[in-house]
C-alpha cells in the first residue's frame, strides 16, 4: 500500500512469509523522499509477539561517481546477525536507482527452517528484491 505525507515523501509496505519458515514473517517499508531512499526491513514470530526485537543494522550507502557499479557503503550501526544483509540490500537499492540510501535491518534469519543457510538468506533476499524492484521507478515518479 503505497502512501504520500507530503508532497517531496511516498511509502510503500509490504509483508511476505519468511521463506522456510513456519510463522516467521518479514515486513518491509520504503520511503523516497527528493534526495534519498529509506528501507526498513525486520521480521516477526508469531511466538515473540511479546519479545523485545534487536535494532539491528543501520548503513547509508552512496553511488560511486567514478564506478557507479560498486556504491559505496557507510556502518551507521552494527549488529554483526543483520550487517551483511543490510549492506546488500543498500548496494541493490543504489545500483538502480544512483540515489543515497538508508537501509536498517534486524531479520532474524536465524528462525529459518535451516538456521540461516546461505541457500535461506538469498531466498529471503529474494523475497524482499522481487516485490521492491518493480516499486522503484513508480515511487521515484511521485505514482
Amino acid at each position: 500500500m503505497a502512501t504520500a505525507h507530503a508532497s517531496e515523501t511516498l511509502s510503500v509496505s509490504f509483508s511476505t512469509p519468511l521463506p522456510r519458515s513456519l510463522d516467521s514473517h518479514i515486513h518491509v517499508r520504503l520511503t523516497t523522499r527528493d534526495k534519498c531512499i529509506m528501507l526498513f526491513v525486520t521480521s516477526t514470530a508469531s511466538e515473540d509477539s511479546e519479545a523485545l526485537t534487536s535494532l539491528g543494522s543501520f548503513v547509508y550507502a552512496v553511488p560511486d561517481r567514478f564506478k557507479p557499479s560498486e556504491p559505496l557503503c557507510t556502518n551507521i550501526y552494527i549488529d554483526e546477525g543483520s550487517l551483511e544483509f543490510a549492506v546488500r540490500l543498500a548496494k541493490l537499492l543504489v545500483k538502480r536507482t544512483q540515489q543515497p540510501v538508508y537501509v536498517s535491518s534486524s531479520l532474524a534469519l536465524d528462525r529459518m527452517g535451516m538456521g540461516g543457510t546461505v541457500e535461506e538468506v538469498l531466498e529471503a533476499y529474494q523475497a524482499i528484491a522481487t516485490p521492491l524492484l518493480p516499486l522503484l521507478p513508480k515511487l521515484q515518479n511521485g505514482a
